[in-house]
C-alpha cells in the first residue's frame, strides 16, 4: 500500500467521523472504498449474492429488498434508510452522514436539505447543464475541440434525404441527456417514412458517423489539479449485451489502443481544457469523457461528457488501489468534504508514475436488451468462475477482483432471482484478469463461449410495463426504421 493509501486511511479514522453512505438500487456500484474507510456503508434495494458477500467479508451493507425502488433518491427517502442511517449516525457521535450517489438530482438535494446530510456531489442543475448534449456541444465550439461534425435541429423537422446528402448513408442522433448510450441512436436507412413525423418534439443533436476506437478517460478535478487515467477502450453496441448499436456495454483497460504519441497527447489536451473549463464553474471531483478516434487518419473527437460518478468507477476504484494509487473516488469525497488533505498533485502523479501502468483487466456488462421490463426468473450464484470443458465451474463466492487469482479465473456478478430490470438496465457483469477484445476490437472466442453459457443459465421473462415505453417505434434498431 502506498503512502498516499496509508495517509488517507488514517486520515480519514482519526480527522473524519462522519459515517459515509453509497446509495444505487445495484449493490455493485458501491464497491471501491470499503476497505479504505472504516466507517463505510453501501445502502441498496435490489437483491443480490453480493449484498451477503459483502457481509461476509466485513462491509456493512442495507438492502431495501424492494424491486419497485428503482432510483436512489427513492431508496433515501425510504423510512427504512432514514432509521438505519440515524442509527449508524447515532454510533458515530450524532456526526453529520455524508451521502455518496451515482448522479445528483433534485429529489436527493431535497431530502439531504430536509435531514442535514452532507451531498458529496455536484449541484444537479450543473449536472444537468453539463450533461446536456446540446449545450456541450457550445462548450466545445467556444474551447475549440474537435468533435464530430454536427447540427442541432427540431426532431420533428428532420429530414432523412438532407441529413444523408450532409452527413452520409449513417448518421448519429442524440437526445440531450441519457445514460449508457440510450440517448444515442445510430440512424440508417429510411423505411417508407422520411422523418420522425412529430413523435418527439425537441432539439437533437445529429452527427456525422465516424468510424474508429471508443476510447472513454476518467478524470478527478481536485483543488491542486486534475488528474487523468490512462485512455481505456470502450465496448459499444454488442448485440447480446446492449439493444442500442452504439450502447456501452464494457470496458476492457488491458487492449493496445494502437494510438500514437500525438494522438494520445491530444486526448490529454483535450482533457485539460475541459478541466479548466470545469474549474470556472466551480466543478469539483470526477468526470469522465468519451472520445472516438477517427481509422482513417486517427483524429480524436470528443463526443461527450459524464459529469458524475461513471459506470467504471467501481472497478476503476479497484485497479487503483491494486496500483498503489490514491483512487480518484477517495479524493472526490475530500474535495466536498473541504478537508485540507496534506498530498499534493506532484505526489499523487508519482504514484502513478510508479506502477507498471498496463492494467490487465476487463469488465462485461449484460443489459436487458428488450424493449420493456424483464424478471430474472433464474439467475446464477454471484463469484469466481473459470471455464472447464466448455462448461462454467464455479470457484468460490466472492464479490470483487481482487479475488481473482489468474487470467483463467473470472468474477460473474448477477442479481438474484426475483428481481425486475427495466430495458438497458444493467443485470449482471463479467470481471477478469485479462482483455475480453483481441487485436481487432472483437470479443475473444473464449469471451463468447463465456457469454454463451451464461445466457444459457440465466433465465429473463419478458414483462409488460407501459411506464417503459420506448421514445419511438423502433428506436432501438434507428429512430427512422
Amino acid at each position: 500500500m502506498s503512502s498516499n493509501l496509508k495517509n488517507f486511511k488514517k486520515f480519514f479514522k482519526e480527522k473524519v467521523k462522519n459515517p459515509v453512505f453509497f446509495i444505487h438500487p445495484n449493490p455493485n456500484f458501491g464497491i471501491g472504498l470499503e476497505k479504505l474507510i472504516s466507517d463505510f456503508h453501501i445502502i441498496c434495494s435490489r437483491k443480490s449474492d453480493l449484498t451477503e458477500q459483502l457481509l461476509d467479508n466485513g462491509v456493512s451493507v442495507f438492502c431495501l429488498n424492494d424491486n419497485q425502488i428503482n432510483n436512489s433518491a427513492k431508496i433515501l427517502r425510504d423510512k427504512k434508510t432514514l432509521e438505519f442511517i440515524s442509527q449508524i449516525s447515532k454510533k458515530a457521535g450524532d456526526s453529520q452522514p455524508l451521502i455518496i450517489t451515482f448522479k445528483p438530482s433534485p429529489a436527493l438535494e431535497k431530502i439531504c436539505e430536509k435531514n442535514n446530510f452532507k451531498y458529496l456531489g455536484n449541484d444537479w442543475k450543473l449536472n444537468r447543464e453539463l450533461e446536456d448534449k446540446i449545450k456541450f456541444n457550445e462548450v466545445l465550439e467556444k474551447l475549440r475541440i474537435p468533435s464530430a461534425e454536427s447540427e442541432i435541429i427540431n426532431a420533428d423537422e428532420i429530414n432523412y434525404q438532407q441529413l444523408k446528402n450532409k452527413f452520409g448513408a449513417n448518421f448519429i442522433v442524440q437526445l440531450p441527456r441519457g445514460f449508457s448510450g440510450s440517448s444515442t441512436f445510430l440512424m440508417t436507412l429510411a423505411k417508407g417514412r422520411d422523418g420522425l413525423g412529430g413523435v418527439i418534439k425537441r432539439k437533437i443533436k445529429v452527427s456525422k458517423f465516424i468510424k474508429g476506437s471508443a476510447i472513454t478517460l476518467n478524470a478527478c478535478l481536485i483543488k491542486s489539479g486534475l488528474l487523468t487515467s490512462q485512455p481505456f477502450y470502450q465496448i459499444t453496441g454488442e448485440k447480446k449485451l446492449t439493444s442500442n448499436p452504439l450502447g456501452s456495454c464494457g470496458n476492457d483497460f488491458a487492449i493496445d489502443l494502437k494510438l500514437d504519441k500525438e494522438t494520445t497527447n491530444k486526448i490529454y489536451a483535450y482533457t485539460k481544457k475541459i478541466g479548466e473549463y470545469l474549474k470556472t464553474l466551480n466543478y469539483k471531483g470526477i468526470f469522465g469523457l468519451d472520445f472516438v478516434v477517427d481509422e482513417n487518419n486517427q483524429e480524436v473527437h470528443l463526443i461527450e461528457i459524464n459529469p458524475r460518478l461513471v459506470a467504471s468507477m467501481p472497478v476503476f476504484t479497484k485497479l487503483q488501489i491494486r496500483n498503489g494509487e490514491l483512487p480518484f473516488l477517495a479524493l472526490h469525497i475530500l474535495e466536498f468534504l473541504g478537508s485540507n488533505y496534506a498530498v499534493g498533485l506532484k505526489s499523487l502523479l508519482q504514484d502513478v508514475a510508479d506502477v507498471q501502468y498496463k492494467n490487465n483487466f476487463s469488465q462485461l456488462i449484460l443489459r436487458n436488451t428488450f424493449n420493456s421490463p424483464v424478471k430474472i426468473s433464474r439467475s446464477v450464484p454471484s463469484g469466481t468462475y473459470k471455464l472447464e470443458n466448455n462448461k462454467l465451474k464455479f470457484i468460490k463466492s466472492d464479490y470483487c477482483l481482487e479475488s481473482l487469482n489468474n487470467q483463467d479465473e473470472f468474477l460473474i456478478q448477477c442479481l438474484s432471482s426475483g428481481n425486475t430490470v427495466n430495458s438497458n438496465i444493467e443485470y449482471a457483469n463479467i470481471q477478469m484478469n485479462d482483455g475480453v477484445v483481441g487485436d481487432n476490437f472483437k470479443l475473444r472466442n473464449k469471451i463468447k463461449i463465456i457469454l454463451d453459457l451464461l445466457f444459457k443459465e440465466i433465465k429473463l421473462e419478458k414483462l409488460e410495463d407501459r411506464r417503459n415505453i420506448p421514445l419511438s417505434r423502433g428506436a432501438r434498431g434507428g429512430l427512422l426504421s
